[in-house]
C-alpha cells in the first residue's frame, strides 16, 4: 500500500532537481523561438552559462570573453587583408596589361625612332641638370631665379630621402626581373622600380617652375609627362611607378613652395 512517503534515493533525487537553476528551464523554452544572434554574443552567452555551472572565477570569465573577442577581431583583419591583396593583384594585372601595350608600340617602331626619342627625353630628367636652370637664369639677371632655386632646393631635400626610403621599402622588381624573357632598352641605375625617380624629379621641377613662371604651365607639364612615358617605353618602369612618381613630385614641390613663401 502506498504510504505517501518517497524512498530515500527518490527523495534525494527530488531535492537535487529542486536545487537546479530555474533559468535552465527558461533557456530551454527560449530555444523554441528562433532568433539571429551575432557570433560574439552567442559565444558570450554560452560562456556566461558555462561560468554559472562550472563556477568560473570572475577573472577567468573575463579572460575567456577577451580571448573570444580577439579571435573574431583577428578573423575580420584576415578578411580585410585578403580583400586588399585582391585589389593589389588587380592593379598589378592592369599594370602589366598597360606595360604590354606600350611594348607593342615599341615593337612597331621599326626604325627605333621612338627608342631614341625616349632616351633623349629620359636623359633630360637626369638630376644634375636641375640646379643649372636657376643658376643660368640668375646669371642672366632674372628676378625669379633665386625663388626657383630655393623651391628646388627645399623640394629635393625632402623628395630624395623619401624616394630612397620608399624604393627600398616596396622593393618592387623592374619589368626585366618581373617579366620572363623581357629585357629593357637601357640599364637602370638600381634594382627596384617603385616609384619612378625620374618622373618624380621631373614633376617636382615642372611644379616649381610653374610656381615662379605660371606662363610655362603647359610646356613644363607636357615635358614631365613625356619623361614618365619615356621610362615606360624604355622598359624600366611600370605605369603605376610613374604615376606614383608624379604624385610625389607635385606634392613635395607644393610643400617646398609653401615653406619658401
Amino acid at each position: 500500500m502506498f504510504s505517501g512517503r518517497l524512498p530515500a534515493c527518490e527523495k534525494k533525487s527530488a531535492e537535487c532537481l529542486s536545487d537546479d537553476d530555474p533559468s535552465d528551464s527558461d533557456d530551454d523554452h527560449s530555444d523554441d523561438h528562433p532568433r539571429s544572434v551575432a557570433p560574439v554574443a552567442a559565444v558570450a552567452s554560452a560562456a556566461d552559462r558555462g561560468s554559472r555551472h562550472c563556477c568560473l572565477s570572475p577573472n577567468l570569465h573575463a579572460a575567456v570573453m577577451f580571448a573570444t573577442q580577439c579571435f573574431f577581431i583577428v578573423l575580420d583583419m584576415e578578411k580585410q587583408a585578403s580583400h586588399t591583396l585582391r585589389i593589389l593583384d588587380k592593379i598589378h594585372a592592369g599594370d602589366v596589361l598597360a606595360f604590354t601595350w606600350c611594348l607593342q608600340l615599341h615593337q612597331l617602331d621599326q626604325q627605333r625612332t621612338l627608342t631614341r626619342a625616349s632616351r633623349i627625353i629620359s636623359a633630360s630628367a637626369d638630376g644634375f641638370y636641375y640646379p643649372l636652370i636657376p643658376l643660368l637664369l640668375y646669371a642672366a639677371g632674372d628676378a625669379g631665379a633665386l625663388d626657383l632655386l630655393l623651391i628646388l632646393s627645399l623640394g629635393f631635400l625632402i623628395e630624395r630621402p623619401v624616394y630612397y626610403v620608399a624604393k627600398n621599402a616596396f622593393k618592387r622588381n623592374r619589368p626585366a626581373q618581373a617579366l620572363p624573357g623581357f629585357s629593357s632598352a637601357i640599364t637602370p641605375s638600381d634594382h627596384f622600380s617603385f616609384p619612378s625617380g625620374h618622373t618624380s624629379g621631373a614633376f617636382l621641377m615642372a611644379t616649381a617652375v610653374v610656381m615662379v613662371y605660371p606662363a610655362l604651365f603647359w610646356p613644363m607639364y607636357l615635358w614631365a609627362c613625356l619623361v614618365g612615358t619615356s621610362r615606360i617605353l624604355l622598359g624600366v618602369h611600370f605605369p603605376t611607378d610613374t604615376l606614383a612618381g608624379a604624385v610625389m613630385g607635385v606634392g613635395w614641390a607644393c610643400l617646398a613652395g609653401t615653406l619658401a613663401a
